[in-house]
């Protein structure tokens, strides 16, 4: 059954990418950059790498004991394209896929309290996240993006309460079922890109991220095909904008992008696959500046 689970949730991720990566052919929207250099082909992919360091907080609302903050440390390898509009060339379109990997501890520049829950996670992602922005110069943009990936979580406790085993612990199973295993989750993050140089960019993000307890695949692909049909709907509005009123889109986009997957993220920390009810999951909100090396 894990691995019928699996298989099924690599195919919906790949279907996603192939939908995504629509908008990505359409020429009416996008032409290259007519400058020389790596931007010249707008299909020639550039290798990035990024760094980055943040805070996370945790909640959980059936869980008696709330896990301490933690530091986050993360590394992400993948590919990054940018174009330019036709109508507007100082307007800007970026994406990126790859892959995240995230290193989340208590224990990450901080000491957590004697009386806090201290947790280590190891988080494995395939990201993708795209934004609209402005052109500042030769190979400098500020973009405003909006992410969003499915993940999969290693949660280790690394410290009880005053030392106590987790069995004598209030509600001791619910913290049981997250501990020393894998778990399947989602996050989503909002962020600003200013690329200072044509290979190097800092970034400031703020993400938002789902641990649920247990994958129920099809409630959870329910809720996956009605958040995608909303953003598509958002696209479709957002893509017949940049015709008319480029220049105004890139900050249009990201309030509303980022506000409607706040939504959906809301809706699911009660109910891990809204609308179609279920569990709490363990949540956590990061605040992340990174560092971005593009080759």
């Amino acid at each position: 059954m894990r691995l019928v689970t699996l298989t099924l949730t690599v195919l919906t991720l790949t279907l996603n990418c192939v939908n995504l990566n629509a908008h990505d052919d359409d020429d009416s929207y996008w032409v290259v950059d007519e400058m020389e250099g790596p931007y010249e082909n707008f299909d020639k992919r550039r290798s990035s790498l990024y760094f980055n360091y943040g805070q996370a907080s945790f909640g959980a609302e059936d869980m008696a004991i709330v896990p301490a903050d933690a530091g986050l440390a993360e590394i992400q390898l993948g590919y990054t394209k940018t174009g330019y509009l036709d109508n507007a060339p100082n307007v800007a379109y970026q994406y990126y896929d790859g892959l995240t990997f995230t290193y989340l501890s208590s224990n990450l520049g901080q000491t957590a309290a004697d009386d806090a829950l201290g947790l280590e996670i190891l988080r494995l992602s395939p990201t993708r996240r795209e934004g609209l922005g402005y052109r500042l110069g030769e190979n400098r943009n500020i973009i405003l993006f909006n992410g969003a990936s499915m993940n999969w979580n290693r949660i280790n406790v690394l410290s009880t309460p005053f030392g106590l085993p987790i069995d004598s612990l209030a509600r001791a199973s619910e913290l049981r079922v997250y501990a020393d295993d894998i778990h399947f989750g989602m996050r989503t993050e909002a962020g600003i890109r200013a690329e200072l140089f044509d290979q190097m960019a800092v970034e400031t993000r703020f993400e938002r991220s789902l641990i649920f307890r247990r994958h129920k695949f099809w409630k959870w692909a329910g809720s996956v095909v009605l958040e995608q049909i909303s953003q598509e709907l958002l696209d479709d509005f957002l893509f017949d904008a940049l015709e008319t009123n480029p220049d105004w889109v890139p900050v249009v986009s990201f309030v509303l992008k980022n506000g409607l997957s706040y939504v959906w993220y809301e809706m699911r920390q009660s109910e891990m696959n809204w609308p179609f009810g279920d569990e709490a999951p363990l949540a956590n909100d990061a605040f992340k500046v990174g560092f971005v090396l593009t080759l």
